[in-house]
């Protein structure tokens, strides 16, 4: 099972942009979360036990991280889409989602970090 789920998107993005974003294609949802998540862990990683908090699931995750996952997901499938619709809003939460794991402003559970 994945750290964040389609269920997670409704946080960050309409049901409505979801699908248009995603092609209401489950492959792509899933390739996006696994390349967001390696990213995200990617920047933790030297700092934390990414496998541990990457096998939280429901409510055991930390909130932001799920937010911050699902943001650079739905990036990445925005950048490939033709006249990159809904770019700038994407990039933008991107762009946040980023600087805050990047720097590991993020505070989590005790318990998973």
């Amino acid at each position: 099972m994945s750290f964040i789920t389609q269920e997670d998107f409704k946080v960050v993005s309409s049901e409505a942009s979801l699908k248009a974003i995603t092609g209401a294609d489950p492959d792509n949802i899933s390739n996006a979360i696994a390349e967001a998540q390696e990213e995200v862990a990617g920047y933790l990683r030297p700092k934390y036990d990414t496998d541990r908090i990457f096998a939280t699931q429901g409510d055991d995750r930390n909130r932001q991280l799920v937010m911050y996952t699902a943001d650079i997901a739905l990036y990445n499938m925005t950048a490939s889409l033709p006249n990159r619709m809904g770019y700038e809003t994407r990039k933008e939460r991107y762009e946040r989602a980023v600087k805050s794991v990047s720097y590991t402003h993020l505070r989590a559970h005790e318990t998973v970090l």
